[in-house]
């Protein structure tokens, strides 16, 4: 227990290190960025005395050391600001897009692992056969074709040739279980088929490389059936690998997803940052980025924690580190 405990502390200071980095990061990066909010906001037709008298309300001409102590210091309290250009809150604005992106995401990622851990598992069993061969292409279509690519192709295909399914658009589950997911099924489609690639090719070669070990020679020798010792042994002691993809291309969904959620016209987190960055609207995109940044970061987290979880030796590397 105590050992645990200190694994968790060790990553918690990670945690919020690299938070505190981050948030450096995004406040530079955004104020080096060229663009006078004061200005896009009014119009290029404003007087200047105008523009001055709201840089000086927006708070954009005090130092920006003290900008991002304020900045911070609001974020701590959850308050990240208010739009320049939505007149409502960040927070709720963020709100409002949220539901959208988390739904996508999350029955993405769990059709990709329903997907590709099997796939992988089978492609190591019959490595250098046909289905080794299939999973092969299957995975590097996934990772070559490019996500708004692969939509239009879904488009074309389910929504105009045969009608199956709506071409854009997007309904909440409080709507009705059927037309959530007849209007999600094409988005979680195709942002499904890069992650699924990605994961199955990592469980592809971690399970063939675990599959040369001596207790899985033995566990053959004994008689005991490929597939259970494919599933229950090689992959269990080939997970921590695919856990960390699985925690990575999640991260990566909720930050990727801008461009499926622009094809599909779902009002979603990355519809969200796109109006913002063209109307450069600071506050909702320093408020985005930052959220993102610490579902990243969390969802990582959860993934070291379940290394300790899956494999014990992991508690005491990192105890020892």
């Amino acid at each position: 227990m105590c050992l645990m405990l200190s694994y968790l502390l060790k990553r918690l200071f990670h945690v919020v290190t690299t938070l505190l980095v981050l948030s450096l990061i995004i406040f530079a990066v955004l104020h080096l960025t060229p663009g006078d909010p004061a200005r896009i906001m009014l119009g290029p037709e404003a007087p200047e005395e105008t523009v001055e008298a709201l840089r000086v309300k927006l708070g954009v001409k005090d130092p920006l050391p003290l900008q991002y102590i304020r900045w911070v210091g609001n974020a701590l309290r959850g308050d990240l600001g208010d739009s320049y250009f939505r007149n409502e809150s960040v927070a709720s604005a963020v709100g409002k897009h949220l539901g959208a992106t988390i739904a996508l995401s999350v029955w993405s990622q769990l059709l990709a692992i329903l997907v590709a851990v099997p796939a992988g598992v089978y492609a190591a069993k019959n490595k250098g056969g046909k289905v080794d061969a299939a999973v092969a292409a299957g995975t590097l279509a996934g990772i070559s074709v490019p996500s708004f690519l692969f939509s239009l192709i879904l488009i074309l295909i389910f929504g105009v040739w045969l009608k199956w399914l709506p071409a854009s658009g997007y309904k909440t589950l409080s709507q009705g279980i059927g037309l959530h997911f007849r209007y999600i099924a094409l988005p979680v489609i195709s942002l499904a088929f890069m992650q699924a690639s990605l994961i199955a090719r990592i469980t592809r070669s971690t399970v063939a490389d675990v599959t040369s070990a001596e207790y899985i020679k033995t566990a053959l020798a004994k008689g005991v059936p490929g597939t259970s010792i494919m599933f229950k042994h090689a992959l269990r002691n080939a997970f921590n690998p695919i856990l960390t993809t699985i925690g990575q291309t999640f991260g990566l969904l909720l930050s990727g997803a801008s461009v499926v959620e622009t094809v599909f016209n779902i009002p979603g987190l990355g519809q969200l940052m796109v109006s913002s960055i063209l109307k450069r609207d600071y506050p909702v995109i320093q408020g985005l980025v930052l959220i993102t940044s610490l579902v990243y970061v969390a969802v990582n987290l959860v993934v070291d924690l379940l290394y300790g979880v899956v494999d014990p030796r992991v508690r005491v590397i990192g105890e020892n580190a």
